[in-house]
C-alpha cells in the first residue's frame, strides 16, 4: 500500500525550491529559525523602558527638590565665590555681600525666591568669576563685581511667588496667608 501524495509533505520532490528572497540579510546560520532577525531586542527595550521611568521619576523628584535644590547650589557658588573677594573690600561691603548669599539660600529653602532672580544672580555671579579668571590665578573679584552680585541676590527673596502658610488651624490644613481686607472709601455725599 503506498501512500497518497501529500500536498504539505517536506521534502516534496515535485515542488520547486522557492527563490531566496532579496530582503533577507546574511547572518549566521540559523538566525532566522532562533527569532532574532531584523528588528529591535528585547534587551534594548526594557533597557529603553527602565531609562525612561528613571528620567520621570527625576523629573518628578527635582520638581518636589527644586528649592532645596537651588539653595544647594547657592551655597556652593557662594563657598567658590567668597574667596575671590578682595580684602581691601570695606567691611560694610562684605557685610552686604555676605547678608544677601544668606537671605537668598533661606528665601530658597523657604520656597519663597524669584526664580527669575535667582536665575539672573546665577549669571551675575558667573560674569564676576568669569571676568576674575580672564585677569589670571590670583585674581579677585572688582568691586563693582561684588557690589552686583550683591545687589543681584538682594532681589532673590520674594513673597509673591509662594506666600507664607499660616500655623495649622482646628480644621488641619494651613491656609496660605493673605493680605487683610480693607475698608472700601465711604461713598461722597
Amino acid at each position: 500500500m503506498t501512500e497518497p501524495d501529500r500536498p504539505d509533505a517536506p521534502n516534496e520532490p515535485n515542488r520547486p525550491a522557492s527563490a531566496p528572497s532579496p530582503f533577507d540579510r546574511p547572518g549566521p546560520p540559523g538566525a532566522r529559525e532562533a527569532g532574532t532577525g531584523p528588528g529591535v531586542g528585547k534587551p534594548l527595550l526594557i533597557g529603553c523602558g527602565a531609562l525612561f521611568v528613571l528620567l520621570i521619576v527625576a523629573g518628578v523628584l527635582f520638581v518636589v527638590n527644586e528649592s532645596a535644590i537651588f539653595a544647594w547650589f547657592l551655597e556652593v557658588m557662594e563657598s567658590q565665590i567668597k574667596p575671590l573677594v578682595p580684602e581691601e573690600l570695606p567691611q560694610a561691603e562684605r557685610d552686604r555681600f555676605d547678608r544677601a548669599f544668606e537671605r537668598a539660600i533661606a528665601a530658597t529653602r523657604a520656597g519663597q525666591a524669584d526664580p527669575i532672580a535667582i536665575q539672573r544672580a546665577m549669571q551675575q555671579m558667573q560674569r564676576g568669576v568669569t571676568s576674575a579668571a580672564e585677569q589670571g590665578a590670583d585674581a579677585k573679584l572688582s568691586p563693582a563685581a561684588v557690589a552686583e552680585i550683591s545687589e543681584a541676590l538682594e532681589a532673590v527673596p520674594s513673597s509673591a511667588w509662594k506666600p507664607e502658610r499660616k500655623a495649622p488651624g482646628p480644621g488641619g490644613a494651613g491656609e496660605r496667608s493673605s493680605p487683610a481686607p480693607t475698608a472700601a472709601p465711604a461713598p461722597p455725599g
